[in-house]
């Protein structure tokens, strides 16, 4: 019969060894919903970008990713900030040219 001592000692054992063997598989998840949509974002390389939220349209003259955000400045110079997470759809009005987005 095992001691107590020894008991712990594999159960400790069992649960590092467990641990470590999930830590490898970091690499093996999807891309997420942002990452996704970031992707898509940047292989259109619009002209301009009209964001459209709460019934608002907004026209971006520059923005910039902060993962995962859309960091957007207006052409009336506000910021604004939207998770590229909750993208409802992109709409392209063909290369090169305008992009709408949808949050």
């Amino acid at each position: 019969m095992m001691s107590f001592k020894q008991s712990m000692l594999a159960t400790v054992i069992g649960c590092l060894s467990l641990t470590l063997f999930s830590c490898d598989k970091d690499g093996d998840f999807p891309p997420s919903m942002a990452e996704y949509n970031i992707a898509k974002l940047e292989s259109y390389r619009p002209s301009y970008i009209y964001v459209i939220f709460d019934d608002v349209g907004i026209s971006i003259s520059s923005y910039r990713i902060e993962s995962p955000y859309l960091i957007a400045i207006a052409d009336t110079g506000h910021e604004y900030c939207w998770d590229m997470n909750n993208v409802k759809a992109f709409r392209s009005n063909g290369v090169g040219h305008g992009l709408n987005i949808w949050f």
